[in-house]
């Protein structure tokens, strides 16, 4: 009797650690990943138009590509809890304070030392692959720009951008594990200079080069040096006949005079 009460005993036992095992555990999400893509445009001689530019990829974003951009990457996490515990948190507002901040300033504040560097490819995109917890933050810093494809008139660089995680979508709230970052710039487009070329105007006879009859008449003071030439010249034939009349008469006169 006994044995088998403890037998019953035995087989509701493995019952239940069959039971508790069958269970899957629920998954850690504490140090989930996240991918971040930068995407630095540039509009040529216009501002951009005012959109979301953080959440899901937008094909229709606008903007040409701006490679070269580099950006550091900082860990704000400890940071944002430690504002996220005062009683008059406000993540817009605190966000918003960091876009004001100088590099010198960040540094000031704690975020020494950045746990990436990313620069844009020439489609104007770099990537980053981040720890996601449920309280994370990342702040985003351009640094600096080598581009020499366009001169940049707005801003030499973005603002600085803090990131808050986890993040979701506006639309479907749906958790992102990929999140695309809009940033941009204005500036006109640097071109080689051309010569300049006149343009031809229609059913208009362009001028010859080759020379007629007309073009080699001699202009007005060329004609006067050569009629005083020409008068130069019948002067000295008009007196050549003349004296040469007055000698023949004077051989003729001779003759006679001998004759007599």
């Amino acid at each position: 009797m006994n044995f088998r009460k403890f037998a019953v005993g035995l087989i509701a036992l493995l019952m239940t650690v069959i039971g508790l095992t069958a269970h899957p555990a629920r998954a850690d999400t504490s140090a989930r990943g996240v991918t971040v893509t930068l995407n630095k445009l540039i509009w040529i001689d216009q501002l951009p138009t005012q959109k979301a530019n953080i959440g899901p990829e937008q094909a229709d974003f606008g903007g040409q590509p701006l490679a070269g951009a580099t950006f550091e990457v900082y860990d704000a996490t400890d940071l944002y809890q430690q504002a996220l515990a005062q009683s008059d948190f406000d993540a817009k507002t605190w966000m918003k304070s960091w876009t004001t901040k100088s590099l010198t300033q960040i540094h000031a504040a704690g975020l020494t030392r950045a746990v990436a560097t990313v620069t844009t490819d020439a489609n104007g995109q770099a990537t980053v692959q981040l720890s996601e917890g449920e309280l994370a933050a990342y702040l985003f810093v351009e640094t600096s720009i080598v581009n020499t494809t366009y001169t940049i008139t707005d801003k030499t660089e973005s603002v600085p951008l803090m990131l808050l995680l986890t993040y979701y979508d506006s639309q479907t709230n749906q958790e992102l594990s990929t999140i695309h970052i809009y940033l941009k710039n204005a500036g006109p487009r640097v071109t080689p200079t051309k010569p300049s070329e006149t343009p031809e105007t229609p059913n208009t006879k362009q001028p010859t080069t080759e020379t007629s009859i007309w073009n080699k008449l001699p202009n007005p003071g060329q004609a006067k040096s050569a009629m005083a030439g020409v008068g130069l010249c019948i002067l000295a034939f008009g007196g050549w006949l003349i004296w040469h009349k007055k000698q023949g008469k004077n051989e003729t006169d001779n003759q006679g005079g001998n004759q007599k």
